[in-house]
């Protein structure tokens, strides 16, 4: 997901299976997701366990998931990112690294792994063709593969 839709995400958005997609912050303000079109995107087991301990902590049932200190606003992804996430990756070797690169990675991990390109790029919220052409990469071991028994 793309950082405004996870920060506008409510408890009351989470299902068993997924997490339903209406709005996201943009700049400060709600709005409709960037392609407008609501979506349902599935969670794994790790992240559906970290929600539900994170739940212990949720103040009302419709609440953010992820609220500012006041509890009414959503938490900034900006602030996040500087305080929590870009260290972390400092840390590691990825102080270059951005949303963006954490989105084509998850594009290139998922068709790596073989799931379905299609199912992957709705997940994310992309039209096929930009999830293809823009996000995701080939590794090195797939391109070894599609040559391994070409011959001329």
């Amino acid at each position: 997901m793309r950082p405004g839709e996870i920060i506008a995400l409510r408890w009351s958005d989470l299902k068993r299976d997924h997490a339903l997609v209406d709005d996201r912050y943009y700049k400060g303000e709600q709005d409709d997701p960037k392609n407008r079109k609501p979506r349902m995107v599935a969670l794994s087991p790790a992240v559906k366990r970290d929600l539900s301990t994170w739940r212990a902590f949720a103040v009302a049932a419709d609440a953010l998931i992820f609220p500012s200190e006041n509890l009414r606003t959503p938490v900034k992804y900006e602030n996040l990112w500087q305080r929590e996430i870009k260290p972390r990756f400092a840390k590691i070797g990825l102080a270059w690294a951005d949303f963006r690169c954490m989105r084509r990675t998850n594009s290139t991990l998922m068709r790596a792994a073989g799931a379905d390109a299609k199912v992957s790029a709705d997940n994310r919220g992309h039209s096929l063709k930009v999830a293809m052409e823009e996000y995701t990469h080939s590794t090195v071991e797939q391109k070894a593969r599609a040559v391994q028994n070409w011959r001329i």
